[in-house]
């Protein structure tokens, strides 16, 4: 499935290019661009400002070390 989400931007992180994205049904963190895309977004994305972004839905679990 693909989604299609639109917002406002808090929290912008230009290195990592990294963000939320608020609506009116709450707020997403996007984790970040694809590599390749970063040079290019980082300097689009401004906090305040609004996206609309589209792509799969990928659940990140942190990696933990087990003993």
């Amino acid at each position: 499935n693909y989604y299609r989400l639109s917002g406002k931007v808090s929290g912008f992180n230009a290195t990592y290019c990294s963000f939320d994205i608020t609506d009116e049904t709450g707020k997403i963190y996007v984790y970040s661009v694809t590599e390749e895309s970063k040079a290019e977004w980082s300097s689009k994305i401004k906090n305040g400002g609004t996206v609309v972004i589209q792509g799969k839905y990928l659940y990140y679990e942190k990696n933990v070390l087990r003993k």
